[in-house]
C-alpha cells in the first residue's frame, strides 16, 4: 500500500471494476469452527494465548491499530503470529460512514476510515516482518455500504463476520454460555459451520475459552484457522 494517505478520488477509483465477494459468516465446509477475537490486544491476550497453546487451537486476532503504540501489546501480537495464529485488522465502530443509495459524498466522509486502514496495515506489516494482514473485521453492526466493501476488498482484504457472536460485552457468564447454547442449538457438524467471535478484553470471556473449546468439540466440530475456514481473497482476482 502506498505511503500516501488516501483521498476521496483515490477511494472512488479503487472501487471501480471490482466484483465484490460475499462477506463470509461460515466456513466453506460443514463441521468446521474458526475462533476469532476482536477489540484487542489487551492485558488478557497473553493468558488467552496460553490457553490456545495448551489446547493446540489456532485462532484469528483482529487487532485494533490504535493500540499498537503500547509495546507490551505489540509483543502479544508478535507472539500470536509466531505461534501461527492469524493476525487481521479490526475497525472500531464509528469509522464507517452511513450511506444512502447514490450517496456521492460517502468517499469524502470515508477518508478517516481508509486512513485508519492504511495506518493499521502499515503498523501490522512492520510488526509482522513484512506480512500484510489479509483479513479485516468491522465493529459496526450496520451493513457496510457496497462501495466501501468493494474498495476494501480491492485493497486485498477478506471481510468476515461472525455467525455466532459470544455475548460477552457485559462480561457476564450467563450471557456467554446462553449465547453459545442458542447459537449451536439445532445445528449439526454434518450440515453447519461457524465463525465465532469473542472479545479478548473481557476476563470472563477469556477464562471461558478452554471450556468453550471442549463444549464445541464434544458436539463434533473441528476447530480450524480462518485461512482454512475462509480462504483469503487474492488481490486482483475476480
Amino acid at each position: 500500500m502506498s505511503e500516501q494517505m488516501p483521498s476521496a478520488i483515490f477511494l472512488y477509483l479503487i472501487a471501480l471494476g471490482l466484483t465484490e465477494a460475499a462477506v463470509s459468516v461460515t466456513c466453506r465446509q460443514p463441521g468446521l469452527v474458526s475462533l476469532t477475537f476482536d477489540y484487542g490486544p489487551g492485558y488478557l491476550t497473553g493468558r488467552l494465548l496460553d490457553i490456545l497453546q495448551h489446547k493446540n487451537i489456532k485462532a484469528t486476532f483482529h487487532v485494533n491499530a490504535d493500540l499498537m503504540r503500547n509495546t507490551t501489546l505489540v509483543e502479544y501480537v508478535r507472539r500470536a503470529a509466531f505461534e501461527k495464529h492469524t493476525i487481521g485488522l479490526f475497525v472500531p465502530d464509528g469509522l464507517v460512514a452511513e450511506s444512502n443509495e447514490g450517496d456521492e459524498d460517502i468517499w469524502a466522509r470515508s477518508v478517516p476510515l481508509f486512513e485508519y486502514v492504511h495506518r493499521g496495515t502499515n503498523w501490522l506489516t512492520t510488526i509482522l516482518d513484512g506480512q500484510a494482514p489479509k483479513y479485516i473485521r468491522f465493529g459496526t453492526k450496520r451493513a457496510l455500504p457496497q462501495p466501501l466493501r468493494k474498495a476494501i476488498e480491492n485493497l486485498g482484504f477478506t471481510i468476515t463476520k461472525a455467525k455466532l457472536e459470544i455475548r460477552d460485552e457485559n462480561n457476564k457468564m450467563d450471557s456467554i454460555w446462553n449465547s453459545l447454547g442458542r447459537g449451536l442449538a439445532n445445528s449439526s457438524p454434518r450440515n453447519n459451520s461457524f465463525i465465532f467471535k469473542q472479545r479478548e478484553i473481557m476476563p470472563n470471556s477469556v477464562n471461558s475459552v478452554d471450556r468453550i473449546i471442549d463444549y464445541v468439540q464434544e458436539k463434533g466440530y473441528i476447530f480450524v484457522p480462518l485461512e482454512e475456514c475462509v480462504p483469503p481473497v487474492i488481490k486482483g482476482k475476480k
